[in-house]
């Protein structure tokens, strides 16, 4: 076993988490275990990033990850939708779902007509890069999605 002195870089997805937890009145789905969100909460606030946006969790069971099952991607979204009202949904898939090959951009093309809020999936799953490269893919996301004016 080899000793370590410092933690690893941080990932893409954590980068992403972030930089979109700064923006108040957002909400932040990630389909995947409950413990890799809280942990995903937990190094935002270790690293003082602001806790402006609401992250929740869909939470998995083995019958998800066996069959490929998103209705509690489905419902979660609706949920938030329906009880907190945000003007925009932001829909990751957790690294555990993306071995399984989850797709949000289907469900989220799948559900835009049944729900108020704006749907913007979040493609990058945290295996490829570090923390900067999924900052600047969420700086990108707002620009593209929520930015009104641009020059």
């Amino acid at each position: 076993m080899q000793v370590y002195k410092y933690f690893p870089v941080a990932n893409d997805r954590m980068g992403m988490i972030w930089t979109l937890s700064s923006i108040e009145g957002v909400c932040i789905i990630e389909f995947g275990p409950a413990g890799t969100t809280h942990y995903g909460i937990e190094v935002v606030g270790s690293l003082n990033g602001d806790n402006n946006a609401k992250i929740y969790s869909t939470h998995m069971d083995q019958s998800d990850v066996t069959f490929g099952k998103y209705d509690r991607l489905e419902k979660s979204i609706v949920e938030v939708d329906e009880n907190i009202e945000p003007k925009y949904i932001f829909v990751m898939a957790s690294s555990v779902s993306s071995v399984i090959g989850a797709y949000v951009k289907s469900i989220c093309r799948y559900l835009k007509d049944r729900v108020n809020s704006k749907l913007i999936p979040i493609t990058t799953a945290g295996f490829k890069d570090d923390y900067n490269v999924g900052v600047e893919n969420a700086l990108e996301l707002i620009i593209n999605n929520i930015v009104k004016a641009r020059e």
